[in-house]
């Protein structure tokens, strides 16, 4: 939900805050099955077998106006780093979902981030503002920083179940306010 206000103090792109981690003690929990059909457990190797990318098998055809044949490109990764960023998805969406909830909006989304200080990944819930060239708001969020750090929960509890394997998890959330410039 998007608003558009006029008012004296208009946001500037200083006005990003977070990520703050989030306070509330709401108990939120997730679990999420894998079903991607391109995703797979490769026991050997412990590890996650997935489409990291497609290519064209028939590029000339394609340049001659043919549809594109696809195939896919396989990798592997260790299966605790890829259900690691699969949980921290999902308890960044939960997360999202109860502010969204507490606050009663929907302007409230989720994500992994790698930029905050001491961790390598993290989940966030974050809203934003965008101003156009000369610094206008085009959409503004009605949700404060404040707010949205009141609301997003400390941790979620987040299980990961790709087959017959599973990790669970209970990461903290952090919260973001961004204010977006167009070019």
């Amino acid at each position: 939900m998007s608003t558009e206000t006029t008012r004296d103090d208009q946001p500037t792109l200083s006005d990003s805050r977070g990520p703050t981690r989030g306070e509330s003690d709401a108990e939120v929990t997730t679990e999420v099955v894998e079903t991607d059909e391109n995703v797979e457990w490769v026991e050997a190797e412990h590890a996650v077998r997935y489409v990291a990318a497609w290519k064209h098998t028939n590029h000339e055809e394609v340049q001659e106006g043919a549809k594109p044949e696809r195939e896919p490109v396989y990798e592997t990764i260790p299966f605790e780093q890829w259900a690691r960023t699969e949980a921290f998805t999902a308890a960044a969406r939960a997360a999202a979902e109860h502010a969204n909830g507490a606050l009663g909006t929907d302007e409230v989304g989720g994500g992994i981030t790698s930029s905050v200080d001491g961790t390598d990944l993290a989940p966030f819930v974050s809203v934003q503002t965008v101003l156009d060239r000369e610094g206008e708001p085009v959409s503004e969020t009605s949700v404060t920083f404040d707010q949205l750090v009141a609301v997003t929960p400390a941790t979620v509890a987040v299980t990961y179940r790709l087959d017959d394997q599973s990790v669970q998890l209970e990461p903290p959330i952090y919260a973001r306010y961004s204010v977006l410039q167009q070019a």
